[in-house]
């Protein structure tokens, strides 16, 4: 693909096709628009492996490159091209914080589900860092601090609370009223030792290291269903893969016998990708007040980039794009 053009946006509705993920958009991601396509083979005959895996996204990838070094054959099937999805539209950032996560899962849930959902988070971020500086990836992984930010003083003691329900967790957590962002903020929950990358190349990095140790990739390769069994059936667009177990990493599964699409409303934000002549900001941001924005900071060669994101709503909902952009 080479190098894009220089605006780059993603989200679009009037052009991105989401049913396979597209890697030629007019205003693709950052993501999508600084980096190559790639060219593993559709299904082209019957396979039988111990786990199928539904879609190439670093969900699909990471349990295929996981299950492999347990011991499993495994063949991860794709719709389109690796990571020209979800995971090439995200904001890219790993943390453990996610807005004001943790005093609502302590007080739905209990501690010790809150101390559960900390240490998946957090056990992830390190996940990651280990296989990149195992594997040597160049995806620009940076530690970094996360913030959960407002700039409404009613929304100061949801601040404080987060903050002493992380602490009690043993999560990195520390109230702060100063950033650097360039509006005043009246708090902030800092969460130290997080990190951001660039999820296309860390996933075309894994999907590399799936390939050498004997895993199979299909792309242009789309699951039509499912039929459970001993071993269990995906019946694809090119063929038949026979596996003991499936796993749908899908986001939504379309395979879905527990009616998961009625409890679940799928959401489009939007981001943009700025060229910027002052240094950015170091930290990553998350705002909770209305309309939030996500704000990090990117940069590719020479290049840096502010990544600002939001304007978050139901899918369907909004069809003036522009209006959201602007």
């Amino acid at each position: 693909m080479g190098t894009r053009p220089q605006r780059l946006w993603s989200g679009s509705t009037l052009t991105r096709r989401i049913q396979t993920g597209s890697l030629n958009e007019v205003n693709p991601s950052l993501w999508v628009g600084t980096t190559s396509e790639t060219s593993y083979p559709a299904l082209q005959e019957e396979v039988q492996v111990d786990v199928a895996i539904l879609g190439a996204g670093i969900t699909g990838l990471s349990a295929a490159l996981t299950l492999l070094r347990a011991g499993a054959s495994v063949a991860v099937i794709e719709a389109g091209r690796i990571a020209s999805g979800v995971t090439g539209y995200t904001t890219a950032k790993l943390t453990s914080l996610h807005g004001l996560t943790y005093a609502s899962i302590l007080d739905q849930h209990g501690e010790e589900n809150a101390r559960r959902y900390g240490e998946a988070a957090e056990s992830a971020i390190s996940t990651v860092a280990g296989i990149v500086e195992e594997a040597g990836i160049e995806c620009n992984f940076e530690r970094r601090p996360a913030y959960t930010y407002t700039a409404d003083e009613k929304r100061v003691l949801d601040i404080e609370k987060e903050v002493e329900v992380a602490q009690r967790l043993g999560l990195p957590a520390s109230f702060v009223t100063e950033t650097e962002l360039p509006f005043e903020v009246k708090a902030a929950v800092r969460f130290d030792n997080q990190a951001m990358f660039h999820p296309r190349k860390y996933c075309l990095g894994i999907a590399g290291l799936i390939a050498e140790e004997g895993g199979r990739i299909f792309e242009l390769t789309r699951a039509l269903d499912i039929e459970p069994g001993s071993p269990g059936t995906v019946e694809t667009d090119r063929g038949t893969v026979r596996a003991d177990h499936v796993i749908q990493a899908t986001q939504l599964p379309f395979h879905d016998p527990a009616g998961l699409f009625a409890r679940n409303a799928p959401m489009r934000s939007y981001a943009l990708a700025i060229k910027s002549e002052s240094p950015p900001p170091e930290g990553m941001y998350l705002g909770i007040d209305t309309p939030g924005r996500s704000i990090r900071s990117h940069r590719e060669g020479d290049r840096a980039y502010l990544l600002v994101g939001g304007e978050g709503h139901k899918v369907g909902q909004d069809p003036d794009t522009t209006r959201r952009y602007q």
